[in-house]
């Protein structure tokens, strides 16, 4: 696989706003009290069943923090999509990003003893970011002209990773307090990131129009991420390719932890925090880095390569900017630290059937932090069924409803959510979208006893 293809596409489909949602926000997980998936963002939350066990799932999220498809694509004369290029660059932020993230888990298991529920889990992670900023998507659009005289920053960044999470975990309720915790060991299994303090400065002449690069930029792969430079060919693939299957267990060896609490005020209000995805990942395997520095130019991009039939092709542009910045090989090891997240919430009873909640979300990832703020209302028939509705703003966008439902016959509980529906029915339209499905096995009811400290609940 060619690497400037594999950019190429995914800053079109950035540019294009294919991308969808928040990456990994589950804003309306949160507020699912009755499922005990809810526990991924709080390790405090718990249902009140004995045993849990849940069957494989998956949860995934798409963002474009710009514009959507349908807010940048006009039609000319003779009925052809094209890309409105003014419109799309006063859309775009200085800096804008596109992510992406799946969750595979294979199971869930938890069991309660009196005021204790003890956990264990397993999940495979994919986690993708990539950072452009607007001078970047000018350069492509425009060429250089509008930037004559004028030094900007038109580095990329990038952070995709890959990784296997065993996850051990408690909580406790002493009186109207719920403690949790979960330790989880970390198997990194693919990496391809660009330092976030990195930067190509660019310079375009005034006189004779040549462009001026100065570079400090680092890219460092490890794992499953197979990534060579030779030349002008950057190429790379994602292969496992002679590691066995206990490698997927014992490669790149890394900690997190997720702590979380819960006080219940009175009988209808209630306050929640947690942390999670507090831990790092060490990279020791099959390790490359990448690194250029120094000042450098060249006659510029060829816009007649870039621009085809209202469509962008970088493939031979990148490949000489390659060239150009004459990157250095090392096999040095290195460490990254998780994106971690905070939940803030509150959860208010109107009535046994319904109650509200509120949530304040921050999401740190690797040179930008996310915020969401959420409310929340939630129909329920005990444990039987619920249904929720979430609205929620975030990404400069006002527009997002989310639903979720969990629906229980027996011991066999299944739930789904999403994050924003609308976006199902009109994905050009919309900037985010996300959603998750599961299917769980509850038996019996825990048998709390009374409080270990403070009142009688």
């Amino acid at each position: 696989m060619n690497i400037s293809k594999l950019l190429s596409f995914v800053l079109i489909a950035g540019l294009c706003g294919f991308g969808h949602g928040l990456r990994a926000q589950e804003l309306g997980l949160h507020f699912m009290s009755n499922v005990w998936q809810s526990n991924l963002t709080n390790p405090a939350l718990a249902p009140n069943q004995k045993i849990i066990f849940s069957f494989p799932g998956v949860a995934t999220n798409f963002s474009h923090s710009a514009v959507s498809f349908n807010e940048v694509i006009t039609t000319n004369a003779e009925g052809q999509k094209q890309i409105d290029s003014r419109r799309l660059l006063a859309e775009l932020r200085e800096q804008n990003f596109l992510s992406a993230s799946a969750r595979v888990e294979s199971f869930h298991l938890a069991v309660s003893v009196l005021n204790m529920q003890f956990s264990l889990h397993h999940a495979v992670r994919f986690n993708g970011l990539l950072r452009y900023p607007r001078s970047l998507a000018q350069l492509a659009l425009e060429g250089n002209a509008g930037l004559i005289g004028q030094e900007v920053d038109i580095a990329p960044g990038f952070d995709l990773m890959a990784y296997n999470e065993i996850g051990v975990g408690f909580n406790i309720r002493l009186a109207g307090l719920w403690l949790g915790g979960r330790i989880k060991a970390l198997n990194g299994l693919g990496i391809l990131r660009s330092d976030p303090r990195s930067s190509i400065r660019l310079r375009t002449d005034v006189e004779i129009y040549r462009l001026q690069l100065n570079s400090d930029y680092r890219i460092n792969s490890a794992g499953f991420f197979d990534v060579d430079i030779d030349g002008s060919e950057w190429t790379g693939d994602f292969s496992a390719d002679g590691y066995g299957a206990g490698d997927f267990f014992r490669m790149n060896r890394g900690w997190a932890i997720d702590l979380g609490g819960r006080y219940r005020v009175n009988d209808k209000l209630s306050i929640a925090a947690s942390i999670i995805d507090l831990g790092y990942i060490s990279w020791q395997e099959n390790v490359n880095n990448f690194e250029s520095q120094g000042a450098f130019s060249f006659d510029g991009l060829a816009l007649d390569d870039l621009v085809s039939d209202n469509s962008i092709e970088l493939g031979s542009s990148t490949d000489t900017l390659v060239e150009t910045l004459n990157f250095s090989e090392t096999e040095n090891g290195f460490t990254t630290l998780l994106a971690s997240k905070i939940y803030l919430s509150g959860s208010y009873r109107f009535h046994r059937l319904f109650r509200a909640g509120a949530l304040w979300y921050l999401d740190n990832q690797p040179g930008k932090t996310f915020s969401a703020l959420a409310l929340s209302g939630t129909l329920e028939l005990g444990n039987i069924f619920s249904f929720g509705a979430v609205y929620s703003i975030h990404n400069r966008s006002f527009g997002n409803l989310g639903l979720n439902v969990q629906a229980k016959l027996g011991p066999v509980q299944f739930f789904a959510l999403s994050d924003n529906v609308l976006a199902a029915t009109r994905p050009a339209n919309s900037r985010g979208t996300n959603f998750r499905l599961g299917l769980n096995m509850a038996f019996g009811k825990r048998g709390i006893q009374p409080p270990l400290v403070g009142r009688k609940d």
